[in-house]
């Protein structure tokens, strides 16, 4: 890693534009993004990339910052958008999401779960106090926060830089820490590498179009620093959804428009009756004249309208020549169905359902309740399975590495996997009848279509932590433990994996 000041960063520009063929090609491009940020500004929300000959990754360089800002605007000063953001959290990571190791040690399984169970409680050390790299006057935090930081970034931004670094004296003994960086610091600055690779919007690539180095921006104002750190210590987080993409998208995107659209009904549906509901009456007055209202005093300029109010308790005395008329605010009376078929449309672009989004259940019936139950549950899996894989698994085994050479844990036998693990759903509940749900566990497992461990995993347990704490309820001696958990008084009882 090292830094490069780019200070007076045109001259640099204009340096490393001296080739004909590149300044022309490099003008070409600002034109192309002109036209197209042109084209989005006219009143659409977006343009058309096709009609002006520029490629996807050109697209997003002039709508991505812009979506990802209005999309982190949005989280944050709209209450349906901070809604699906929290309740995406909650589906992908809840409380935080933890390691289960299933390292094969030897062929004791009794002595595989201790072993296993000593690495996750070093890795639990090291979670606590020497995961964030934070220095000196900057609050760490622990893995938990930092999952929640990046989980949601991933999610609202589209995408979030995780830089692997080390520290000199960990508390845990594994000298790894790691920092998160706002994908908005990916230097603009630079354009041509030292060693003539491609530098597209911060990201520097090789001949195969492969990510070599990031270029990240360490400081603002016109005297731009930039750290160029090698691509095999960052973990770009984003989510692809299609071949060779290089930067995220905000999983906002296909929802700003109509979140938009929500706000602005609301606002003018209240603004509307705000005035209507401020006409308290309506005085008619002929040519004739006829004198003063009581309570409303005179008009000295028959050519200004003046606003007049009138007080609790007035008796009213109409004079000769005017009517008076009371004012009957008409709201409109389809703001409900205006908002709720927007909101379906936001919750559909997400993956959630309308009463999740809008906590309204008013038309939920059982069956309904419990299909949308369901289908918000699929869609936590997927979340929860991918952040696992893009976030969870690469750091653990940067995790088992770092501790290995660090001799906090023991090295795993050539012909095991010291890498495996698997981690933790999110407890989510969406049994709509209880019992009914606990039944039909109990008959996939008598049928052999489950066991114990699935049915606790898939309610967001953990099958240690399950018949641990069974055991030690036994061991207190409960009363109630004792009746119930007969079965489980076996002398070799370990709490690890155990199939129903």
């Amino acid at each position: 890693m090292r830094q490069v000041d780019h200070s007076m960063s045109f001259i640099n520009r204009a340096i490393g534009t001296v080739a004909p063929l590149t300044a022309l090609r490099r003008h070409a491009a600002q034109l192309q993004l002109r036209a197209y940020l042109s084209g989005a500004d006219t009143g659409r929300h977006t343009g058309d990339w096709r009609k002006i000959g520029v490629d996807a990754e050109d697209v997003w360089q002039s709508d991505g910052g812009k979506l990802r800002e209005r999309a982190r605007f949005l989280c944050t000063a709209n209450q349906y958008a901070k809604a699906a953001l929290d309740t995406l959290f909650e589906m992908m990571v809840g409380t935080g999401i933890h390691t289960q190791c299933r390292i094969r040690f030897t062929d004791d399984v009794k002595k595989n779960d201790k072993a296993n169970q000593a690495v996750e409680d070093q890795k639990k050390r090291w979670m606590e106090y020497d995961c964030d790299s934070a220095g000196d006057g900057y609050a760490k935090m622990n893995w938990y926060e930092m999952q929640e930081l990046v989980s949601r970034s991933s999610m609202r931004d589209g995408e979030v830089l995780v830089i692997r670094r080390t520290q000199r004296k960990p508390t845990s003994g594994v000298p790894l820490a790691y920092q998160i960086v706002d994908a908005s610091r990916l230097s603009t600055s630079a354009f041509k590498s030292a060693t003539g690779g491609e530098i597209a919007d911060g990201i520097e690539y090789d001949s195969l179009g492969r990510p070599v180095a990031y270029h990240i921006d360490t400081d603002s104002g016109y005297q731009t620093k930039t750290e160029i750190i090698p691509a095999r210590y960052v973990n770009h987080i984003f989510r692809r959804d299609w071949a060779d993409q290089r930067r995220g998208w905000s999983w906002f995107t296909p929802v700003i428009p109509s979140i938009y659209q929500v706000s602005d009904v609301i606002e003018y549906a209240l603004i509307a009756r705000k005035v209507q509901s401020a006409i308290a009456l309506i005085i008619t007055q002929s040519g004739m004249g006829g004198g003063t209202i009581p309570g409303f005093g005179g008009d000295t300029d028959a050519n200004t309208v003046k606003k007049q109010y009138i007080e609790p308790g007035l008796i009213l005395r109409e004079p000769n020549g005017a009517t008076v008329h009371s004012h009957v605010p008409t709201p409109s009376s389809d703001l409900d169905q205006l908002t709720a078929l927007l909101l379906r449309g936001v919750a559909a672009g997400l993956g959630l359902s309308y009463e999740y989004l809008s906590g309204n259940y008013s038309a939920m019936n059982f069956a309904g309740g419990r299909i949308a139950g369901l289908s918000t549950k699929r869609h936590a899996e997927w979340g929860n399975a991918w952040f696992c894989r893009a976030h969870e698994r690469p750091f653990h085994r940067d995790w088992i590495n770092f501790a290995t050479l660090a001799n906090v844990i023991p090295i795993a036998p050539r012909q095991a996997d010291q890498y495996a693990a698997e981690f933790s759903r999110p407890r989510i509940e969406f049994a709509v009848n209880p019992q009914q749900e606990v039944r039909s566990a109990l008959l996939r497992m008598d049928a052999g279509l489950s066991s114990l461990q699935q049915e606790i995993e898939n309610g967001g347990g953990d099958i240690g932590e399950t018949l641990t704490s069974i055991q030690r309820s036994i061991a207190r001696g409960d009363a109630a433990d004792l009746v119930i958990h007969q079965a489980l008084r076996a002398d070799d009882f370990t709490g690890g994996d155990t199939d129903g």
